[in-house]
């Protein structure tokens, strides 16, 4: 979570950008008019119901007045739309495989992404459900060549292995990971 004064500059930005003066946001949301004046030179933090509010008056959401995301749009899906992707998700035989979650990006001192041995299954899978969904993606010992395992004992203390892809492999990857998605949501 951000500091009050980060809030307020948040709550500023979005005002001016809604065209809307931060006397006019704090009178519409039934607050003081001295609010973001306290948050920027006293550190006061809104209770939770005045930044529900504030969050209503500029359509976006509580979670970007707090900086937990840095985007401020709010998504309002019909319940159509959430039944029709449930209904879809609900027929999956199989868990999502994130690669957010298994492919960490490269450090500053490296160049190359990394996956831990424990993912290389996940990774496995990936291919897998999108050759079956798509079967003119690479060869299997292709996309097995994208990944350079290596093995690192450190001082005694852990055995460190996993692969590593370079950037060019790793955009190779994100090909083969598009039909997966597909494949999750076609079924």
């Amino acid at each position: 979570m951000q500091n009050a004064q980060e809030m307020a500059t948040r709550i500023k930005n979005l005002a001016k950008l809604r065209k809307m003066s931060i006397s006019q946001l704090l009178v519409n949301c039934g607050l003081n008019k001295n609010l973001l004046y306290t948050m920027q030179v006293n550190g006061y933090y809104p209770r939770a119901d005045a930044i529900v509010k504030i969050a209503d008056c500029l359509d976006c959401s509580v979670d970007y007045l707090l900086g937990r995301t840095d985007t401020s749009k709010t998504i309002h899906l019909s319940d159509e739309l959430v039944d029709t992707v449930l209904d879809i998700y609900s027929k999956q035989t199989y868990e999502f495989i994130s690669a957010k979650e298994i492919i960490q990006k490269p450090r500053p001192t490296a160049k190359d992404y990394f996956v831990m041995a424990a993912n290389f299954d996940k990774i496995k899978e990936i291919y897998k459900k999108a050759a079956e969904f798509d079967g003119s993606i690479m060869s299997e010992d292709e996309y097995s060549a994208l990944f350079k395992h290596f093995s690192h004992f450190n001082l005694g203390f852990y055995d460190a292995s996993g692969y590593t892809l370079t950037p060019e492999n790793y955009e190779k990857f994100l090909k083969v990971y598009e039909v997966y998605k597909k494949s999750f949501v076609s079924k």
